[in-house]
């Protein structure tokens, strides 16, 4: 399940279908199509909201064109396998890059994939011709990779594994990057992350809290516990209202130890 708009909610199903919520002041309105026959493990799409991208079973990914004469979703070619990602990998996120711009902007987009084994390989995909190449790869020191997330600009993926923290990826450099830096390690559950002020803050959820981190230089720059009446302490969604009045803003006397929180609301939902 995730956002894709602000009036639209996609969701997928353990049956294969695809469920679009669609949003008004006056209505909601739900729209669906079967994708696969197998379930559905992760929903992307662009922020045009004409493409989208489907994964199900380990590592199979398809993807479908949205056809506005006649107001369906079209199945259009399927992500080759890569010889270096073995056969058992699974993978455990999928992103658009929202950076990328072409000449062939209308039918060539950018999709940055993560496995299991340690691999994050950014494809680039020609639906005009039906062809997809891997135009970056990364393989991290240390898999798995449990869960990831695209920085706006697409530069930094920000992911967890088995080390303390969350640890980041440089994928224009192909190279591990100074991760964040936190004492504990919640690999039992997916965290929570969500950026902010296109990418210049993050905010993560861990055991009882929320922090709230400067990407630039890596600093905390607030943390938020929790009531701990929630029982068990797992926050399971982040919704964020920014205030569009107020901007991140460094201390300029000292970047490299703190930074001023922006403002802002936290909704957290157990």
């Amino acid at each position: 399940m995730a956002w894709s708009a602000v009036d639209v909610l996609v969701l997928g199903s353990n049956t294969g279908e695809v469920l679009l919520a669609i949003a008004s002041s006056e209505e909601a309105v739900l729209k669906g199509f079967r994708a696969s026959d197998s379930p559905i493990k992760f929903i992307a799409m662009d922020s045009r909201l004409q493409y989208m991208a489907v994964v199900t079973g380990k590592q199979e990914v398809s993807f479908f064109e949205f056809e506005p004469s006649s107001a369906q979703w079209h199945s259009l070619v399927y992500l080759p396998s890569d010889e270096r990602v073995p056969a058992n990998a699974e993978i455990t996120s999928i992103h658009w890059d929202p950076s990328f711009r072409s000449e062939f902007e209308d039918h060539s987009v950018q999709l940055v994939v993560s496995y299991d084994t340690g691999y994050i390989m950014t494809w680039c995909i020609d639906f005009a011709e039906g062809d997809a190449t891997v135009i970056r790869s990364a393989q991290i020191a240390v898999a798995p990779i449990y869960a990831g997330h695209l920085s706006p600009n697409g530069s930094l993926f920000v992911y967890q594994s088995p080390e303390p923290g969350l640890q980041v990826c440089d994928l224009a450099l192909s190279s591990q990057a100074v991760s964040f830096v936190d004492s504990e390690n919640t690999i039992e559950y997916p965290r929570n992350i969500r950026f902010m002020y296109s990418g210049d803050w993050l905010l993560t959820s861990g055991k009882g809290k929320l922090s709230l981190w400067h990407v630039a230089s890596r600093t905390s720059a607030r943390t938020i516990d929790l009531d701990r009446r929630i029982h068990p302490p797992n926050v399971v969604i982040i919704n964020i209202k920014l205030d569009k009045d107020r901007r991140a803003i460094l201390d300029r006397k000292d970047r490299n130890k703190s930074a001023a929180a922006p403002g802002g609301e936290v909704e957290v939902v157990d």
